[in-house]
């Protein structure tokens, strides 16, 4: 046991739990240090930070929340993709996903594009589960992709807004909406929906992770904060990440309508 050791809070995005937990356990045993997880929507968290609370680190599941702690002079510049440049440590995929739940009568989707079988849903009249599309990053990845499909003024009113990423997966899990748009990390690791489809990423904005330090923690240069922060980073951090259902990092996209 470190005869130091410290407690480092990290805030990080909801879809990121189940990996980090288990990041978490290894880096402890290793260290003796401390991690307490603080899990929300990326945009909830950062507004924790804004408003006072007490963060090491900032894992968020786009860059929009970064911009928001760098406005309010929370973050270390060397530490952000605003300034800096710095990369992403890992990647996700939107998915279309199903309850597997037996007592819900699904329909068969049609059309072998991810066009088609959302404009199957709105002939089958079906509601979607997706992230808060004003607030979380699931959901604005989300509107991204009904608006390059030109199918999000005829979702209006279909939507089932969910407050983070596990919340969305959860409606499905529960069979309380059939079809929702969720995480493929999320997707693979339940045992209670289904991949209808995967989402193209050319769909919407690369769905990155980036990590930061909170710079008004008086505590974020100690030795524990700066050891998770390069674990994070670490070859075991992203083995673990990518068994979870992670991707690695892309560097090039943009955000296209298709025909």
């Amino acid at each position: 046991m470190n005869a130091k050791a410290e407690t480092v809070v990290v805030s990080a995005a909801a879809s990121l739990a189940p990996a980090l937990t288990q990041i978490q356990t290894i880096f402890e045993q290793k260290t003796g240090h401390k991690i307490v997880l603080n899990h929300a929507a990326s945009s909830v968290l950062a507004r924790q930070i804004v408003y006072g609370f007490d963060s090491h680190l900032f894992l968020s599941a786009n860059k929009k929340w970064l911009d928001y702690l760098v406005q309010y002079k929370q973050l270390a510049h060397t530490d952000t993709v605003t300034i800096h440049g710095a990369v992403p440590i890992i990647a996700n995929q939107l998915v279309l996903a199903q309850t597997l739940r037996q007592t819900n009568n699904a329909p068969m989707l049609q059309g072998e594009s991810i066009s088609e079988k959302l404009q199957s849903l709105l002939q089958y009249n079906e509601p979607l589960a997706v992230g808060d599309i004003n607030y979380v990053p699931l959901g604005e990845y989300t509107k991204q992709t009904l608006e390059s499909v030109d199918l999000f003024a005829d979702f209006d009113g279909k939507l089932i807004l969910a407050n983070n990423a596990r919340s969305a997966l959860a409606f499905i899990e529960k069979g309380q909406v059939n079809f929702g748009i969720i995480y493929l990390s999320d997707a693979n690791q339940s045992n209670n929906v289904r991949i209808v489809q995967k989402i193209p990423s050319i769909l919407h904005d690369n769905i990155h992770y980036y990590l930061a330090k909170v710079t008004t923690n008086k505590n974020s240069a100690s030795i524990a904060v700066d050891a998770f922060y390069q674990f994070l980073q670490s070859d075991t951090a992203l083995h673990i990440f990518l068994e979870n259902g992670f991707l690695a990092p892309i560097f090039t996209n943009s955000v296209t309508k298709t025909q």
